[in-house]
């Protein structure tokens, strides 16, 4: 595991010095239909009231994967407070709509940088909370 990287951070920070009992391996079609899941529960959940409307923090390892979800994350927007979305901006990322929205924030990650091997998404309510966090296994 990267040292640099959100699991492990999570690691040291934890007053065990492990991961929480829910980490696990799983394959990548379950992890997107858990996002989805907590993404439908954000539009479902709409409300017109802006503080109870949640914030949300995804990366994306690659331009390419957002851009994937953009149409769905423009939808996503209206229903949120703010979005902030990291991602090495490539494939046209900063020019797609939903980008232009202004509760979309971009961040761009550099090549090198330890979250570009990450795929989370952070949703922070004020009657909920929910986290995903998930990093590429590799053959080390």
């Amino acid at each position: 595991m990267n040292p640099e990287g959100t699991l492990n951070q999570l690691k040291e920070a934890s007053p065990e010095g492990k991961l929480p009992s829910s980490y696990g391996v799983y394959f990548k079609n379950t992890l997107v239909a858990l996002c989805h899941a907590l993404e439908d529960h954000i539009l479902q959940t709409s409300t017109k009231h802006s503080e109870e409307k949640p914030l949300v923090l995804v990366t994306f390892q690659k331009g390419k994967w957002y851009l994937q979800e953009a149409d769905r994350y423009q939808e996503i927007a209206q229903s949120s407070r703010n979005i902030v979305i990291s991602a090495v901006l490539d494939s046209g990322l900063s020019k797609h709509p939903t980008s232009q929205l202004e509760n979309v924030s971009l961040v761009n990650l550099e090549t090198t940088d330890s979250l570009v091997n990450e795929w989370n998404l952070i949703i922070l309510a004020p009657s909920y909370r929910a986290m995903v966090l998930c990093h590429e296994s590799s053959d080390e």
